[in-house]
Formats: C-alpha cells, structure tokens, sequence
C-alpha cells in the first residue's frame, strides 16, 4: 500500500492499542499513540489522530463520551465484550 494506507493502519493499532475498557481522555490516547508511531510517521499531527478515533468509533472499535471533536473534552473506551467482564456496565446514551 502506499503512505496513507499504512499510516492509516499504523494510528488505529496504536489507538486501539493504547485504548482500555475503561474510559480514557482521547487526548491522553492520541499523545501515547503519536509517541509510539513517532519514528515512522513522524510530522503526523493530533488532529490527524483525533480524526482516526472518531472513525474507529464510527466503526464500533470504541466507544466514545463527549465531543470526539475536541481531544480534551471526549473520552473512548474499548467496547466491553460479554467475556471481558461481566460486571461491566454500559454508558448510558
């Protein structure tokens, strides 16, 4: 693939990567995630991240909270699946 499949590909893994079960700021997630890729996909800015998770969570990789326009202001999770814990409750929509 050419440049932007692969940095496509490259920020949802490590966004996925860095995401939990429990909610997490999308800013503290595109920093960790940025980092990570930074010698690959140097120059990318958060707001290209910012952009992938609110695409991730269209897709029903994760779940958001808030305005995922705004990194500061919106928080994702990973989508509980049934085995993961069965205590886990759903956010309220």
């Amino acid at each position: 693939g050419n440049y932007l499949d692969g940095s496509l590909a490259g920020a949802d893994g490590a966004l996925i990567r860095h995401a939990k079960p429990r909610l997490q700021k999308v800013a503290m997630i595109v920093t960790k995630s940025m980092k990570d890729l930074q010698d690959r996909f140097d120059g990318l800015p958060a707001t290209f991240f910012a952009q992938r998770v609110i695409r991730l969570v269209e897709r029903g990789d994760l779940e958001g909270v808030g305005r995922l326009s705004r990194m500061r202001y919106s928080e994702v999770r990973l989508i509980p699946r049934p085995t993961d814990r069965p205590d886990a409750t759903p956010l309220p929509t």
